[in-house]
């Protein structure tokens, strides 16, 4: 009967997943910014890589993921966040593909020709998606795809990567695998209800059935794994053996983001619009904090605050320990992206096809970095217009 449920459950996500795309002609942007030496690097529905200067909110490049002709056949919207290596920016596209390009220039420096000998998931036009973030560990990267795979690759001196391994969970992996350097693992959970370690061989090393589906990507911290699952439970697991230490089931919905974790406390977000702070030792609810809107993006944690965003487009600056509200902006547009931080400035990409930089004061109110938002679409009239900051 688990089974059937989880399967039912399973269905649903994907469907609504699919609905949601639709949002891509709209702006829609759901890939999480990229912050690397005073750039902000965005990814689009539209395919395209943006690197953004951080002190103007000007655009210095932009570069596109699939050429004319793949256009008509493949999707081109990007959901996985760019990641830094071998000082170029890599992106995973929702056709199966990895390209890379300058970090300067944004000039290709893996051809799509090599890309596709290389690092092509399925041999039709239309590969799995990559929805999950992408994850590199010294010379390895670690590729989650919607058809449960996850894939190993080696980059080598021609600048190109070389299949190692690869392992097939029963569904889809959209979360973001975490790699543990302790036991020399890598962990990933599947819309199948499992999480998985795997070697670098992709042996299995052990498997924490939760007999429902899992979205949100796991953490780690102090050799235990944090996440939780459609099945409105947060589980601590032992990163070592996969053994359960603690779950908390007193949600009202779905944990579909990934949670944050400051000194001892969890903070893990959820769709009935909450976040609940958990002992992260003993599971035990400290404090939740509710909002009218769910939270479908993860959290971060700059000084004594806790930042979050509804999907509605609310911005909430909280303290971590007391909860107590004290700062707020109304983006108004919904809101799919995780937040990326970096020193007391956050970034979001908004449905409404803009970039938002915000920084954070010492009394926590957030004030928007630029004059005007960055609208990443090419040669939107909006960038031209005047703006009055949101807050």
């Amino acid at each position: 009967m688990s089974n059937i449920k989880r399967i039912i459950t399973s269905a649903f996500v994907i469907l609504s997943f699919v609905a949601c795309t639709a949002d891509r002609f709209q702006g829609s942007g759901w890939s999480t910014p990229l912050v690397d030496e005073g750039n902000v690097y965005v990814a689009t529905i539209d395919g395209e890589l943006i690197s953004v200067n951080i002190d103007s909110g000007s655009e210095n490049w932009r570069a596109v993921s699939l050429d004319d002709e793949d256009r008509r056949f493949v999707a081109k919207a990007i959901y996985s966040k760019p990641f830094i290596y071998d000082n170029k920016t890599f992106i995973g596209t929702s056709a199966g593909k990895i390209l890379g390009f300058n970090k300067q220039t944004g000039l290709d420096e893996v051809s799509l020709q090599d890309i596709e000998e290389k690092v092509l998931l399925s041999e039709e036009n239309y590969g799995p998606m990559i929805v999950g973030n992408i994850v590199s560990h010294e010379d390895l990267i670690y590729v989650p795809a919607s058809n449960g795979e996850l894939l190993i690759f080696k980059y080598n001196k021609l600048e190109m990567f070389d299949p190692v391994c690869s392992y097939q969970a029963e569904e889809a992996i959209w979360n973001t695998p975490v790699y543990d350097e302790l036991n020399q693992q890598i962990i990933f959970g599947s819309m199948d209800g499992n999480m998985y370690s795997i070697n670098n061989q992709c042996n299995l090393n052990w498997e924490f059935d939760t007999k429902s589906s899992i979205v949100g990507s796991p953490i780690l911290e102090n050799n235990q794994i944090y996440f939780g699952t459609l099945n409105r439970k947060f589980y601590s697991i032992n990163a070592k053996n996969g053994n359960l230490i603690w779950e908390f089931d007193d949600s009202k919905g779905w944990f579909w983001t990934a949670p944050v974790i400051n000194t001892d406390i969890v903070y893990a977000p959820n769709l009935d619009g909450s976040i609940y702070a958990l002992n992260k030792n003993t599971g035990q609810i400290k404090w939740k904090y509710e909002t009218k809107s769910p939270i479908v993006s993860s959290p971060v944690v700059i000084d004594d605050f806790l930042i979050f965003v509804t999907k509605n487009g609310e911005l909430l600056v909280i303290h971590k320990d007391s909860k107590r509200k004290l700062g707020t902006c109304n983006i108004d547009k919904k809101i799919y992206s995780s937040i990326e931080v970096h020193e007391n400035n956050i970034f979001i990409q908004v449905s409404d096809g803009s970039l938002r930089g915000f920084n954070i004061k010492k009394n926590g109110n957030p004030d928007e970095l630029w004059q005007k938002p960055f609208f990443t679409r090419e040669n939107d009239d909006r960038n031209e217009e005047d703006w009055d900051p949101s807050c």
